[in-house]
């Protein structure tokens, strides 16, 4: 029987439109993780129900940093307090993430800004285009990990109070 399930959500979205995921039709299932797309609570919400004995995690992370490089575990008994848009989570133990203003410097609280990401899985920029390497790949001096080289993914997002990065 199936017990790990690995996708982008809007399998989800299809899944339920073809009558498959009805509450408990997929009990075998123990670990289930997304990535690759935005995961709505809704979305959340109809896999949980359908997979009654799965643990649900949310990852987030583009290509340029092998894939993905956090995580956010969605419990079923919180996810009706979640906002609308799963958070993508903390990062991994070799990652960091944090959060870009405008001015290109690392903002604090809860303010929205570029997703920025550096640590051992970040790689080192774009086969023959230096241009956009020199772009997208940039060493900044943080306040407390000292220089890193982050990348700067072009997606938004913010942290909330506990540190959990949200996608925006």
């Amino acid at each position: 029987n199936l017990t790990v399930w690995a996708s982008v959500p809007s399998v989800i979205l299809v899944m339920s439109r073809f009558g498959q995921l009805k509450d408990g039709a997929l009990p075998t299932v123990r670990i289930s993780f997304f990535a690759g797309e935005v995961l709505s609570k809704h979305s959340a919400k109809l896999w949980l129900n359908a997979a009654p004995h799965t643990v649900l995690d949310n990852h987030y992370g583009p290509t340029e940093v092998t894939v993905t490089c956090t995580a956010f575990r969605c419990l079923r008994s919180e996810v009706d307090f979640l906002p609308e848009i799963v958070p993508i989570g903390n990062p991994y133990s070799n990652m960091f993430v944090e959060i870009l203003g405008p001015d290109g410097q690392f903002v604090s609280g809860t303010e929205v800004g570029e997703i920025a990401l550096a640590g051992r899985q970040v790689g080192a920029g774009y086969i023959n285009n230096k241009e956009m390497t020199a772009e997208k790949f940039v060493e900044i001096d943080h306040p407390t990990l000292g220089s890193k080289i982050w990348y700067l993914t072009g997606d938004f997002g913010y942290k909330d109070c506990q540190g959990i990065v949200h996608y925006v």
